[in-house]
């Protein structure tokens, strides 16, 4: 049966055979008939190498005791495992009462250069600096040993790539000839995946059967596949082939629940009190595509919203998203210090596609058609609130987070711009600035993570100002401790920091603050007048998603929020 290896391609190199520098001889050059006594210790042969360094490696044979054979050839085996020598040698010699015991060494060539042959894909000179041989001084063959383990664990942590040593020689010249050998990936099988197909895995690999064992490649295929969301766990498995530069790869995965259909009553720190009807399917029929039909009533909102996004078109990875919603809603806010109520109607849809412009970096642009209206709740309708709104949005995104559902290392970058325009048939002319920076680092070994957030925009209009597309904070996603989108303005700026520490297996503490605000066009941004909060959560991983549960305190007390997902 084949076993599992850890790291293919890092033999040990004990297992190397370094034939002119470890392969000296023990000898004694006479065989004693008794056991005269040390009169003197000689060591001879040596011209790189002090005598003292020698002389201080002999232990077992000393003045005024008896030679023995025993003790010598100890003696020899200390010389040797001192590294500078080829061959060691003892004789003995009359002496006046007793004997001389000369110990006779011929030392390895000085270093002429390290010549390195094979792993095409690993550059040669950082490998050789690994080694730490330098020209001109004599060969040390236990430092070379070391060098060598020191040039596998090199080319494994800065360029991913397990190399095995095949072969190393020194000539009589000095040259230390080393041959490397690359791992190679034989077959690649996914285990594990009941519903998702091999298909929907495989397209994130970006290593194939044939490719050179590249560990850090390995990583990045890896990663994404976790961050389909459709996996708990996802980790890799390598087995021994008949041939020993190359392995086996065993793509393991546990999947998680992605789908849901419930219909209920439910309550939201925004909406109050609501009944739903949902069925939504992150990876609908294992092919990775997303679905979403949805329907919720309540005090004071009403949504139907049906969506379909997939994230393969071709083979260029260019996904394509649809949606088609309509939402009425009562939102409160506070303007000029005073509470005021609307009554919000947006109907419409819009069509997204994207690009990966690299690894990590994807460009998307968006055609929304909506029509908007907003009323005071007498029904008399806001000046700018109705009309069509249709307008183009693109934006970049940079996501290098280890686990978009989960995040404990890495960052998410997003910039877009929105522009709507009489060209498109809009009744409103804006351009829309928006931007969102999170990044998250670990801290500790217990699961703690550090998160930071910061959001802002600016909304540039001419004419009619297009009332709904103002930004909007306050809440659960930017403010805690304040009403929902309590807050609107041209502009605005949001700063969220968020502790985040294991408590069980599937439950998360949370200590946060926030700070932030939205101001008109014309008000001055003054942080010193941020609306600040601070408070505790729980973040719940269910089969259907996170769970999130914050209590913030603001200037004018507490509030309690439940929302699905992470705040960012």
């Amino acid at each position: 049966m084949k076993k599992p290896l850890s790291i293919p391609g890092s033999a040990a190199v004990a297992a190397v055979v370094l034939v002119l520098v470890l392969a000296g001889s023990l000898a004694t050059g006479a065989v004693l008939a008794a056991n005269p006594v040390v009169k003197a210790i000689k060591v001879e042969g040596n011209r790189e190498v002090a005598s003292d360094m020698i002389l201080a490696a002999i232990q077992s044979t000393k003045v005024g005791e008896p030679a023995t054979e025993e003790a010598v050839r100890k003696d020899l085996q200390a010389i040797m495992d001192l590294g500078y020598f080829f061959n060691a040698s003892a004789r003995f010699a009359p002496a006046e009462g007793g004997v001389t015991v000369i110990f006779e060494v011929i030392e390895n060539p000085k270093l002429k250069e390290v010549s390195l042959t094979g792993a095409p894909d690993v550059p040669k000179e950082p490998l050789k600096e690994a080694i730490g041989l330098k020209p001109g001084e004599i060969i040390n063959g236990k430092k070379l040993q070391e060098g060598l383990r020191a040039l596998l664990e090199r080319s494994v942590k800065d360029y991913g790539i397990p190399l095995r040593i095949t072969d190393v020689a020194v000539d009589e010249t000095g040259t230390v000839r080393i041959k490397l050998t690359e791992t190679r990936l034989g077959k690649i099988e996914i285990s594990g995946n009941q519903k998702t197909k091999d298909h929907v895995i495989r397209r994130e690999l970006t290593v194939k059967s044939g490719d050179v064992l590249n560990l850090k490649e390995l990583e990045k295929s890896l990663r994404r596949v976790l961050n389909l969301g459709f996996f708990d766990e996802v980790g890799r498995k390598f087995t021994e082939t008949q041939d020993p530069d190359v392995a086996d790869l065993t793509i393991e995965v546990k999947e998680r629940k992605t789908g849901s259909a419930a219909f209920g009553a439910g309550y939201s720190s925004s909406d109050g009190l609501f009944g739903y009807v949902e069925v939504a399917e992150d990876n609908f029929f294992g092919r990775g595509q997303r679905v979403n039909v949805k329907w919720e009533f309540g005090q004071r909102r009403t949504t139907y919203d049906v969506g379909f996004f997939e994230p393969y078109l071709d083979r260029h990875r260019t996904s394509l998203g649809f949606r088609v919603y309509d939402t009425q809603r009562t939102l409160d806010q506070i303007e000029g210090g005073s509470p005021v109520t609307y009554n919000d109607h947006q109907r419409g849809g819009e069509v997204t596609v994207g690009r990966p412009l690299s690894e990590d970096t994807r460009i998307y642009t968006k055609l929304k058609m909506e029509d908007v209206a907003r009323t005071y709740t007498d029904g008399t309708p806001v000046e700018g609130g109705t009309g069509k709104s249709r307008s183009i949005t693109t934006s970049i995104v940079n996501d290098t987070r280890d686990f978009f559902l989960k995040p404990s290392q890495g960052g998410r970058r997003e910039l877009s711009v929105e522009w709507a325009g009489q060209l498109l048939g809009s009744d409103y002319t804006f351009a829309k600035y928006n931007t969102d920076l999170a990044h998250y680092w670990k801290a500790g070994k217990s699961g703690q993570v550090v998160a930071v957030r910061l959001a802002g925009g600016f909304l540039d209009y001419r004419g009619v100002e297009p009332v709904l597309e103002r930004f909007l904070v306050g809440g659960a996603d930017t403010i805690r401790g304040y009403e929902t989108m309590a807050f609107s303005g041209d502009k605005y700026l949001v700063f969220n920091a968020e502790y985040r520490f294991q408590l069980a297996q599937n439950l998360t503490g949370v200590l946060f603050a926030d700070a932030g605000d939205a101001w008109d066009t014309n008000e001055p941004v003054e942080l010193a007048k941020f609306k600040t909060g601070y408070g505790v959560g729980l973040r719940v991983d269910t089969p259907v998603g996170i769970m999130r549960i914050d209590y913030g305190i603001g200037r004018d007390g507490g509030k309690t929020y439940f929302s699905l997902g992470q705040t960012f």
